[in-house]
């Protein structure tokens, strides 16, 4: 598990391929998909809160390869950005705080009690932040 804070921030409301998308590829042929998060308050009260596909690549190395471009493409001083890999399913594959010109990823799990473990570190971790934020 990564431990960078990845705040909300307000929308702006514009919608679509956001700035560096690597390629905007929506060929739904391709097996994964880039994901960007959306954790803005707006979105997750107007039920757009599903992941933005950045784009749909063939194997997870372009994937991988396209996060990458991505985060080089983050203003230095931006937020970190939440990435995701998705299968065809939309099951996780990869998930990876993207910022200034690098992509943090999370340690793979392997079980329910792994993931159920991360998510009450990653539940913890937020609760320290808004503790240290107050």
């Amino acid at each position: 598990m990564f431990d960078l804070p990845l705040p909300t921030h307000p929308s702006n409301g514009v919608r679509g391929l956001p700035p560096g998308c690597p390629s905007g590829n929506t060929d739904l042929s391709h097996p994964f998909a880039l994901t960007l998060s959306r954790r803005a308050p707006a979105d997750l009260l107007s039920g757009r809160a599903v992941p933005l596909v950045l784009t749909h690549v063939a194997t997870l190395a372009e994937a991988m390869q396209g996060a990458i471009d991505h985060a080089e493409r983050i203003a230095p001083d931006a937020a970190p950005q939440l990435l995701a890999l998705l299968d065809r399913d939309e099951r996780l594959v990869l998930a990876g705080a993207a910022s200034d010109h690098a992509v943090a990823w999370c340690h793979p799990v392997a079980s329910a009690a792994e993931a159920r473990g991360v998510v009450t570190e990653a539940s913890q971790l937020r609760a320290q932040a808004g503790r240290a934020a107050a």
